[in-house]
């Protein structure tokens, strides 16, 4: 993890939706984990997974949105900050890599 939490650096942009909906992270070296999509807007996401990934690592993500999208939306992302939320729990913030258009 970076120094400190990274959130410093890391200035929203858009604003965010709030939503509970499952998500699946696959970073390009393959570690693949279960997570929590907890907000999202056209930049990005935020997210809560059980394992933290490194700040800067690229994720393909998938989310299972709400009933009228019947396939989950994919997109690729960067892990913009990461931080402890519990014992078990870490926070984490994504950018997408492409902005997402259906959430305009």
């Amino acid at each position: 993890m970076q120094g400190g939490n990274g959130l410093a650096e890391y200035r929203r942009v858009y604003n965010r939706i709030p939503i509970e909906a499952q998500a699946s992270l696959q970073s390009v070296q393959g570690t693949s984990m279960p997570g929590i999509l907890k907000n999202v807007s056209i930049g990005g996401a935020g997210v809560v997974s059980s394992s933290p990934l490194e700040v800067d690592t690229q994720v393909e993500v998938a989310l299972q949105l709400p009933a009228w999208f019947r396939d989950p939306v994919q997109s690729r992302a960067r892990v913009v900050w990461c931080k402890k939320a519990t014992e078990n729990l870490w926070d984490m913030g994504l950018e997408w890599a492409t902005k997402i258009l259906i959430l305009r």
